[in-house]
């Protein structure tokens, strides 16, 4: 259920997602919680960044790319769809 989701998201320390388990449904929710996916990756591919000598930097660069993509293709359907600016903004994930 999604009172047994929200609890274990909570569990795990990801108490900043529990709340998705009860309104993902409603319009507009998922495209905000997977640009708070996308900004905890960030967060963490900065962490890997900053002090890991080995393949995490690859994985992160690999990451920071799909990311990039990703922004390319909101963008695009963005400008397709004529979204207001504010519209845009939200979808945009953070740069790395």
């Amino acid at each position: 259920s999604n009172e047994e989701l929200a609890t274990q998201l909570s569990e795990i320390n990801l108490e900043k997602f529990a709340h998705f388990a009860h309104e993902y449904e409603q319009l507009g929710e998922a495209s905000v919680f997977t640009k708070n996916v996308d900004t905890v990756l960030i967060t963490k591919l900065q962490e890997a960044k900053s002090f890991s000598p080995g393949p995490e930097k690859v994985i992160s660069y690999l990451f920071v790319r799909n990311l990039e993509r990703k922004n390319i293709r909101i963008a695009r359907a963005c400008v397709t769809n004529n979204f207001s600016q504010e519209r845009i903004s939200q979808l945009i994930r953070p740069g790395y």
